[in-house]
């Protein structure tokens, strides 16, 4: 699992950076707006499909934050986006607890973060998803 969430991780930080970097800034949707301030730069990553509730690039934003500041209090954005993800998944009960951050079992959810939320299954799909995101 630690091998699986450290490569998924990885993925994470490398969409994260895109990102960070090739996204302009944005106008933040007015259901972030009391967790983002429109001058801030996770602005930029308010972009991409709708899943689960929350914009394909606020996932990535969130779990790549899971993963870094693990072992700290989350960021705002990252609880907000943790907390629609597990009440997302909430009647799936593989999946039910495994976006809850107050789940101690679970210490890195980037595995299911990439596979399951984002639907990242392939290079393929990674590589389109982020195209889109970057156009």
């Amino acid at each position: 699992m630690f091998s699986e969430a450290l490569l998924a991780s990885l993925i994470l930080q490398a969409a994260y950076t895109a990102i960070r970097l090739y996204s302009p800034k944005r106008s933040v949707p007015d259901e972030w707006k009391p967790y983002i301030k429109p001058s801030h730069d996770t602005a930029r990553f308010c972009i991409g499909k709708q899943k689960h509730g929350v914009p394909t690039g606020l996932i990535i934003y969130a779990g790549r934050n899971q993963f870094a500041h693990w072992d700290e209090a989350p960021h705002p954005v990252t609880e907000k986006v943790f907390a629609l993800l597990a009440n997302a998944f909430d009647n799936d009960p593989n999946w039910d607890l495994i976006f809850e951050l107050e789940n101690v079992t679970v210490s890195i959810c980037a595995g299911p973060l990439l596979f399951l939320a984002l639907g990242w299954s392939s290079y393929e799909v990674y590589l389109a998803e982020m195209n889109d995101l970057l156009r």
